[in-house]
């Protein structure tokens, strides 16, 4: 009796450290007193065939359950990195991220007074609002910030394929500061000029919102398509 229950202690004992590698609280260590002991206790009690156990109606239920929110968060996980990734197609589109217009305006609408020619001051403003991790970068006056969103409520125009279809190109020029900066936060050019200015429009919060500053490359709007609003 003894050898026999030994013997089904040993051919339950796992034969791989597949069950110890799942990175889980409960599940990441082959400890004798936790997963080991599971295991075994699991496989000994388990007197029928696994191709002949039938689940409960209540188990069934409760795996149908837990697989719609699953769905749910891969289908959410999925638009989100879609939005993100590829941007939507067109403009005023709805964006996930309700905190997309606030991002923008940290990264590029100027929000305190100081001495726009100085690189110095620049060089304390980026460090400041903790701007140092892009090398380019690019700023409009804080009192523009109307006229910046105005682009994407009947102030711009969609770009021309193939840029994505949410990028919008202001009918009239901004003063705009474009910087570079290295790895240390130090600014290494400055320049400052009236130019059209391009923005990616969403929907944010049910207000279609500047989320996302391009560079220009010779774009060109799209006039035929109207302009850019919700």
């Amino acid at each position: 009796m003894r050898l026999a229950t030994f013997a089904k202690l040993v051919l339950v004992l796992p034969h791989s450290n597949a069950d110890a590698e799942r990175e889980t609280k409960t599940r990441n260590s082959l400890a004798l007193d936790g997963t080991l002991s599971s295991i075994m206790t699991i496989k000994m009690a388990g007197l029928e065939s696994c191709f002949t156990w039938e689940p409960s109606p209540e188990i069934i239920k409760a795996s149908k359950k837990a697989t719609d929110k699953m769905n749910i968060i891969l289908l959410i996980a999925v638009m989100l990195t879609l939005s993100v990734v590829d941007g939507n197609n067109q403009p005023c589109l709805w964006n996930p991220n309700n905190n997309a217009y606030n991002q923008f305006v940290r990264r590029h609408i100027i929000q305190e007074p100081f001495n726009r020619l100085s690189w110095v001051d620049w060089q304390n403003y980026i460090r400041r609002h903790r701007l140092r991790n892009r090398p380019r970068q690019s700023f409009i006056e804080g009192r523009d910030v109307g006229r910046v969103r105005y682009i994407c409520n009947g102030g711009g125009y969609p770009i021309l394929p193939p840029q994505p279809g949410n990028l919008c190109m202001s009918s009239s020029t901004l003063l705009v500061y474009d910087l570079t900066v290295n790895n240390n936060g130090r600014v290494t050019s400055l320049m400052q000029k009236q130019k059209k200015v391009i923005v990616a429009c969403d929907k944010v919060v049910n207000r279609c919102r500047p989320v996302h500053f391009e560079r220009y490359r010779g774009q060109r709007p799209d006039k035929r398509a109207g302009p850019c609003m919700p």
